[in-house]
């Protein structure tokens, strides 16, 4: 700490990141309170780019150059600009300006002779070579210059000994300085500065190196032992480094807040590196707002977000017609919307949406008056005030990771305001495409005080120091990592001036310099290495060869139930129904109550299921109801066997294409589906290839006549009152009856005779018809697949039906009238669970009750057994 003292007194202290500059300060202010002082002069501490861009400002202020700094959004605008002028074919114009302007950064920074000749030998290096002429001429135009190119003027300021800063500059965590900025430095020098490098501390004399099974046992394991050494002692700085941080953020970070035991672990554990903008919803709704006015097509799950999103109007005062709004959006069936569709389906929905309408209404008046082209600035302008028609950032008390959002974005707008130094004015769509690209390349990170545990990655550790460091993911391909030479520079120019990443070579000295810095970080030091990440094996990085092996440091089960609540309460039970209350769900309530108690309860009580996605064409449940009506249709016609066997094949195949167009266009005149007649002449051909089959086969039965169609029922079983509607039932030759249900997916008969049965359709269609039931059926039609299966008392009566002796293996019932009574007293049991509110988590044949349930989340059942199938 005295020589903190002495830097704040005679110089500036240079960093080698802007971590280690801010860790400095906070050293230096914590001290100087605990010393009692009310106040001081800020601790000098800054990154070397930083103190050179502050040495141009001196000059820009002291009238040695007038040039402008250009920021790097307007560089890279100033590319991609150049790139597509030149008029070459690139399928991502943005990311090529991107590699090339680190490649001009490259050049400036280690002060490369863009030799034409050499440059010419490579069919990229000579493209380039041509854009970066444009640049300088561009830049020459526009009096301006990148950020890199500052170091050029501040050279030359430092030759003309017209830098006027502190005389005494102390380099701090430096591993390696560009040439450009290492020529800086040294002319400083010259004009009688003075300035010293860090002495490196010993090395620690505690390394060693430990392996996983994989990369997740690694970041568990990690986690929890800096959540041990944090318990074990709050004030011990924690550092976990990380080569590759940014792609295994979200991973490391779910990691830390289960051995933290926090969603919200800031004020403990700070991960470097933030997030993208894009990746918060208050972030993520402002861009669909912007873009809806746009009025290009959106899929309709953009569409479904922001209506449920909490930042888009008044949301909170009509929550559940939002909701229920965005049901009916995909039971239209469409997969995508525009501005003008939205508005369409708005006016003319009956629920009670006034909010959402005034708000998308003045959307709507502002398109239709929107100005064709505008400055960035202007743009800015106009998409606060967007933002403000939508009641964006909404109607509820924002959080303090929201306002500090929300000041990030203001901030934002203010870099593409900046864009009109380098753009002319621009369609608001083309300004949209700019802002959103402006997004995907910023990070946002939370701010906190500082966190005794830090996740950084590699170069942001280098100059810290810490009580304790881990680091991971140290295998043979990561660690050195792999050489990635830039395209548009010269490889001989590349590994002749060390440029990096141009080979493997300096990619090794590069790690090797890393660990000599690591090794004087701290006291205890362990670097670790998975065995294997998915399918591929991994091997130790040999650069860990040099320490001793141990075993990792062991797991603490213990963590994962500190947290727990002790006391464990377990209620079965809702709220019971009262006599003579509608059954929730209908024959579907049966059937989920013998599955799942809790998914029963869930979905019929709560009305917790899954919200239906739209897709192309007809979906299943579509596909069944058409074709229900249609065989409705049809034997409304027919009425009999008797008549369908007097029509030739050609008649019958008429009757069925014109029933199943008009079906088609009443059913699905809403879903775009509709609007495509090549769908439409295929789904007919479909249709009646299909019914034509199944026809064939109803053809094959003993005489019969449709009794009725679509019958339905109102029945009571144990105090709940039900509806009923069966598909249809058939009046044989002998004057018995037979109840037949439409199928269009596989089915077995088989599923009816469990205790808790499976499929209870046709077992509530034979107890609640007030008449004998020769039969139950189901009509299984599907394409080659058509067929009855059942059970039918009346011998020949129906192809592949069966008499009732045949299912006696798998039923304990002697006979048809004793299986009848046994789906009465199991669907009263059922009923009476209904009725009571039993709504245990009790999936009934294990992980395959839950396959097909969107419910998991909710139940938890993971948790609770097993993954088994038994």
């Amino acid at each position: 700490m005295d020589n903190l003292q002495q830097y704040a007194d005679t110089g500036i202290i240079l960093t080698a990141n802007r971590r280690l500059a801010t860790q400095l300060r906070e050293k230096y202010d914590h001290h100087m309170a605990a010393e009692g002082h009310q106040s001081w002069p800020s601790l000098m501490a800054m990154p070397l780019g930083t103190f050179i861009e502050q040495c141009y400002l001196q000059l820009f202020d002291d009238g040695y150059t007038d040039k402008q700094q250009l920021n790097d959004n307007q560089v890279l605008l100033l590319w991609e600009k150049i790139i597509q002028a030149q008029d070459i074919p690139l399928l991502r114009p943005f990311a090529t300006a991107e590699k090339a302007y680190k490649a001009w950064k490259l050049i400036k920074l280690w002060q490369l002779d863009m030799d034409k000749e050499i440059f010419f030998e490579q069919q990229d290096s000579e493209q380039f070579y041509h854009w970066a002429m444009e640049f300088q001429d561009q830049c020459e135009h526009q009096n301006g210059c990148d950020s890199t190119s500052l170091g050029e003027i501040v050279l030359a300021g430092a030759i003309d000994n017209k830098i006027k800063q502190k005389k005494y500059l102390f380099l701090m965590g430096f591993d390696e300085i560009p040439p450009l900025h290492q020529q800086i430095l040294e002319q400083l020098k010259k004009n009688a500065y003075h300035i010293t490098n860090e002495t490196l501390k010993e090395p620690c004399d505690t390394i060693h190196s430990t392996s996983f099974m994989d990369s997740e046992e690694e970041i568990i394991t990690m986690a929890q032992w800096a959540y041990e050494n944090h318990k074990k002692n709050p004030h011990k700085r924690i550092a976990c480094v990380v080569p590759n941080l940014q792609p295994m953020r979200n991973q490391i970070e779910r990691q830390f807040q289960i051995a933290f035991h926090s969603e919200t672990i800031q004020s403990k554990v700070n991960i470097s590196g933030g997030q993208g903008l894009l990746e918060f919803p208050l972030m993520t709704s402002a861009m669909f707002i912007l873009s809806l006015v746009d009025n290009h097509e959106f899929d309709l799950a953009k569409i479904s977000y922001l209506l449920r999103s909490p930042y888009f109007g008044n949301r909170q005062m009509e929550l559940s017609s939002r909701h229920i709004f965005d049901k009916q959006l995909r039971q239209e069936g469409k997969i995508q919307l525009t501005f003008s569709e939205l508005i369409y389906y708005l006016e003319n929905s009956p629920l009670s949406l006034e909010k959402l309408k005034k708000t998308v209404s003045e959307l709507k008046e502002y398109r239709k008056n929107m100005p064709k082209k505008l400055s960035p600035s202007q743009w800015c302008q106009q998409f606060s005030l967007i933002l403000k028609k939508a009641n964006w950032p909404g109607d509820r008390h924002i959080a303090s990771l929201e306002y500090q959002l929300i000041q990030r974005w203001q901030n934002l707008l203010h870099d593409f305001s900046q864009l009109e130094h380098v753009e002319t004015p621009i369609t608001y769509h083309r300004g949209l495409i700019l802002l959103k690209r402006l997004c995907q390349a910023s990070l946002f990170q939370i701010k906190t005080d500082n966190t005794p545990v830090q996740v950084l990655g590699i170069l942001e550790a280098a100059g810290n120091h810490f009580d304790a460091l881990w680091v991971m993911d140290l295998h043979g391909g990561q660690w050195p990592a792999m050489a990635k030479p830039n395209p548009f520079i010269p490889r001989t120019i590349q590994t002749k001036y060390k440029i990096p990443h141009a080979n493997a070579e300096r990619e090794l000295r590069f790690s090797q310099q890393m660990m000599e810095r690591f090794a004087t970080m701290a006291n205890e030091i362990i670097y670790s290495y998975p065995k294997s990440k998915g399918d591929e094996v991994l091997l130790m990085s040999p650069l860990l060869a040099q320490y001793p092996k141990s075993k990792h440091p062991k797991i603490n089960d213990s963590i994962q139930t500190e947290s727990i609540i002790t006391e464990w309460i377990e209620d079965f039970y809702g709220t019971p129904l009262p006599d003579g209350s509608y059954l929730p769900g209908g024959t579907k309530g049966f059937q989920l109550q013998a599955a799942c108690p809790f998914r029963a309860f869930a979905e019929t009580r709560l009305q917790s299921d899954e919200i239906d996605d739209p897709h192309l064409g007809l979906d299943a449940w579509q596909r069944g109801t058409t074709l229900h009506e249609i065989l409705q249709s049809l034997w409304e016609i027919l009425q009999n066997q008797q008549t369908l066997l007097s029509y030739t094949q050609e008649a019958l195949q008429t009757l069925v294409e014109k029933l199943t167009l008009e079906t088609l266009e009443k059913i699905n005149h809403n879903n775009i589906f509709h609007k495509q007649p090549r769908f439409m002449a295929l789904e007919k051909q479909r249709l009646t290839e299909i019914i034509l089959d199944w026809l064939s086969i109803e053809k094959q039965r003993t005489p019969f006549a449709v009794k009725f169609e679509e019958y339905e029922v109102n029945s009571k079983i144990n105090g709940l009152t039900y509806s009923l509607k069966m598909d249809r039932i058939d009046e044989l030759e002998s004057g018995q009856t037979v109840i037949i249900d439409y199928k269009t997916g596989r089915v077995t008969p088989h599923r009816w005779f469990d205790q808790r049965i499976d499929d209870p359709q046709i077992p509530l269609y034979t107890i609640s018809y007030d008449g004998h039931i020769a039969g139950a059926l189901f009509a299984q039609i599907r394409k080659g697949e058509s067929q009855f299966k059942g059970i039918c008392e009346v011998e020949n009566a129906i192809p592949k039906a069966k008499p009732f002796e045949k299912f006696q293996p798998i039923t304990t019932a002697t006979s048809w009238l004793e299986q009848q009574q046994l789906w009465k007293n199991d669907l009263h049991a059922l009923s009476e669970e209904i009725a009571q509110g039993y709504a245990a988590i009790d999936p009934k044949y294990g992980t395959i009750s839950c396959q097909y349930c969107n419910l998991k989340g909710l139940c938890r059942v993971n948790e609770r057994q097993p993954e088994d199938n038994t």
